[in-house]
């Protein structure tokens, strides 16, 4: 009995350790999250933020290497506004750039606009996620887990972002 009532009490003193530990781990990973504010990040999502004068950045994770890759910019009404042919690329995370013209080479309003991403490899089809840009604007420790808050995406875990500029 002696024995169990001591393995008992070494467990618990392990368990207030491991949850010290926890404690001072998410702490440390919220501070070290902070250096990601003001920077731009790279989530799952299908939106572009297009604003006057500047281009609208967006990304692609690719599931493996695609020999044709084409971005479909649609507008409010969700017609196609511009195409964009990025060619082959490897696997992992692509970014682009729409440079706010349509088909025809004229500027479009400032707004959101949402996007889709055809890829492929020979006739194989390739998996491909849309990423939408956001800058870092803050870091929140919630009660389960530590969050990214994104302007234009919203609150992330750390594991959603894909691709940190």
């Amino acid at each position: 009995q002696l024995s169990q009532i001591s393995t008992v009490s070494g467990i618990e003193k392990l368990n207030t350790t491991l949850q010290g530990l926890s404690s001072s781990l998410a702490s440390s990973q919220s501070l070290q999250s902070t250096a990601m504010i003001g920077h731009t990040v790279f989530a799952a999502g299908n939106t572009l933020g297009l604003t006057g004068g500047a281009a609208a950045p967006g990304g692609i994770q690719l599931a493996s290497a695609a020999d044709s890759v084409k971005v479909n910019i649609l507008g409010p009404s969700g017609n196609i506004v511009r195409q964009l042919d990025l060619g082959p690329q490897p696997a992992g995370v692509t970014g682009f750039q729409w440079d706010g013209l349509n088909d025809s080479g004229a500027t479009v309003a400032a707004g959101t606009y949402t996007f889709q991403v055809a890829a492929s490899s020979g006739a194989q089809k390739v998996g491909a996620t849309p990423l939408t840009a956001g800058i870092v604007s803050g870091v929140t420790l919630a009660a389960d887990g530590l969050r990214v808050n994104v302007n234009g995406v919203g609150n992330v875990t750390l594991d959603q972002i894909k691709l940190i500029m």
